[in-house]
């Protein structure tokens, strides 16, 4: 009936508790042949609430590891990574070669 209520409706939704009941009522507020109204919308808002809520939190989420020194990419794991990398090149070569039978 008003902005607030429509607003915790949807949260209650997106929440998923008793979502179920908010679109079955919504259902028998429509007629019969409108019916797919109802359905339809909670489909859409069940997938695009579902990939907002994800995105929300996945952002918090980096949010907090970008301050981080451990995973922000500092210059002893940049050097750790090309050490890594130096030593796949030289066990790919001499997988290669073992392979060509040099």
């Amino acid at each position: 009936d008003d902005f607030g209520k429509a607003c915790m409706t949807i949260f209650q939704v997106l929440t998923g508790e008793n979502w179920n009941a908010v679109m079955y009522d919504c259902r028998r507020a429509k007629t019969p042949e409108n019916a797919w109204i109802a359905y339809f919308y909670f489909l859409m808002l069940m997938l695009v609430g579902g990939f907002v809520v994800m995105n929300l939190f996945l952002g918090i989420l980096l949010a907090e590891f970008e301050g981080n020194e451990e995973f922000s990419g500092a210059s002893e794991g940049a050097t750790q990574i090309s050490a890594f990398k130096s030593k796949m090149r030289a066990t790919m070569s001499s997988m290669a070669a073992l392979k060509t039978g040099s």
